[in-house]
């Protein structure tokens, strides 16, 4: 218990990832799995 990510840090990280390709839309499920995966793999 804590060491999983909260469903807002996996949507901040995924938003983030987001601004970082650019902003270009299309790709909003890979940015969330890769949220998640980057976040849980920190915990």
């Amino acid at each position: 218990m804590g060491s999983e990510p909260s469903e807002e840090d996996i949507r901040n990280r995924a938003y983030q990832r987001f601004l970082e390709r650019g902003g270009g839309h299309g790709n909003d499920f890979e940015d969330w799995l890769e949220a998640e995966r980057e976040l849980k793999g920190r915990g």
